[in-house]
């Protein structure tokens, strides 16, 4: 018979074995964190412009707010947001 301590190494062991590994997206603007500062926000939302634009080419405002964005996040720094996704597109090509 198995004991607790068994079952939870197994456990573990099988967690391991199929758990899907996180994806790294390369040319990322943000940074992993907090976005509590203005320019943590832009490059937030200039890597969710770039994210919208690889799918479907624009990006429009009704995009974003269903990424989660506000109308008042979008008047504050949308257009900064878009000058860097556009300016890290450019560089890509």
């Amino acid at each position: 018979m198995l004991n607790a301590a068994d079952i939870i190494a197994r456990a573990a062991a099988f967690k391991a074995a199929h758990e899907t590994p996180r994806l790294t997206q390369p040319g990322r603007l943000s940074l992993s964190g907090p976005t509590d500062t203005p320019e943590a926000v832009r490059r937030k939302m200039a890597d969710d412009m770039r994210d919208i634009a690889a799918l479907k080419e624009s990006v429009e405002a009704e995009d974003l707010i269903a990424r989660g964005w506000t109308r008042e996040a979008l008047t504050l720094y949308g257009e900064d947001a878009r000058a860097l996704a556009n300016a890290a597109r450019e560089r890509r090509v």
